[in-house]
Formats: C-alpha cells, sequence, structure tokens
C-alpha cells in the first residue's frame, strides 16, 4: 500500500512540473465591498482574488500544480496566438493555452489563471507590451478525462488572455 502512494505521488510530481495561481471571483463573499455595482450601465464589477485567507496575514496564494502548452495552429503563426479582424476592423491577438491538472482540482470558468510558471520558476507568458507582469487568462471550459480503464484520472482546460490584465497590481503577483 505504502509503495502504491509514493508511486502515485511521484507520477503526479512528474506529470504536472508546472504552478499556476488561481484567482477567484469575489461575487461569493459576504463582505458587502466585494459587491460593487457601475451606476450608470448596472453592470456587476466583480473583484478578483488569489487569495486563499482572507484573515491570515498576507497573501496565500491558491497555487496549483499543472502542464500548460500554448495550442498550436496549423498555420506559419503557429505559437498559439491567433488574430482576427473584428467588422470594426480593429484586430484582436488572443493567446491559447491548453493547461492540465490532477482530478483533485476545482476549476470553473469564474475562476482565471495567472503567474503559470516552469519548474525552474520561470513565468511562462508574461505581458511584453504593458507591464512584464504575468498574463491573466480566462477559463473557457474545463473537461474531466478518463484513463484507460474508465476512471477519471486528469483535467484539461482551454484557456484563452482575459482582455483585462490589471488583476495583479494589488495582489502580491
Amino acid at each position: 500500500m505504502f509503495f502504491n502512494v509514493f508511486a502515485s505521488n511521484a507520477i503526479t510530481t512528474a506529470r504536472f512540473n508546472m504552478t499556476a495561481v488561481i484567482l477567484s471571483d469575489t461575487r461569493f463573499s459576504t463582505d458587502p465591498a466585494a459587491h460593487t455595482q457601475n451606476p450608470d450601465t448596472g453592470e456587476i464589477i466583480r473583484t478578483w482574488r488569489a487569495d486563499t485567507d482572507p484573515n491570515a496575514t498576507g497573501v496565500q496564494k491558491r497555487k496549483i500544480y499543472c502542464t500548460a502548452f500554448p495550442i498550436i495552429s496549423k498555420t506559419a503563426r503557429g505559437a498559439g496566438t491567433a488574430e482576427v479582424i473584428t467588422p470594426q476592423g480593429a484586430l484582436l491577438t488572443t493567446d491559447t493555452v491548453l493547461m492540465k491538472f490532477d482530478r483533485s482540482i476545482i476549476l470553473s470558468k469564474i475562476d482565471r489563471v495567472t503567474d503559470i510558471t516552469d519548474s525552474e520558476g520561470n513565468v511562462m507568458w508574461k505581458e511584453e507590451e504593458d507591464t512584464g507582469l504575468p498574463t491573466v487568462f480566462e477559463v473557457n471550459g474545463v473537461s474531466p478525462v478518463p484513463g484507460p480503464f474508465g476512471t477519471h484520472i486528469e483535467y484539461h482546460a482551454i484557456l484563452h488572455r482575459a482582455e483585462v490584465q490589471d488583476y495583479n497590481k494589488d495582489m502580491g503577483l
């Protein structure tokens, strides 16, 4: 029994050799300050946090082990970046990432992912043009992945670069 548990942890550690920080929406918070609304449009203004324990001193990041790869297209671009021209003539650039993580981790479309680092601690995606801070990604979808014997072994998530990139400024990231 001990061998199986040890082997399982070693395999998971070798398989998911990168880390990412999960930002959670505070809309389910009981703190009234977490719920704000734009007085002109009525839009709910969401607040994002990396802190898993607001009562403890400092920021306790919700850091997960994962692997992340750019989704590479079959075109000359090929770097996981797609460019689309809107009907209004604007050029939209989006980075798309496939992130794989353990089945014990719950990630939803409401969450954001940032600070994806390799096994040596190097940030994989940075905002080169703006701040140099880690890129923030929206979760486009999460799918369970079954193993060869029909058991749930991991999740795959598709991430897209978020339009708003200023989440990192006050979160200690």
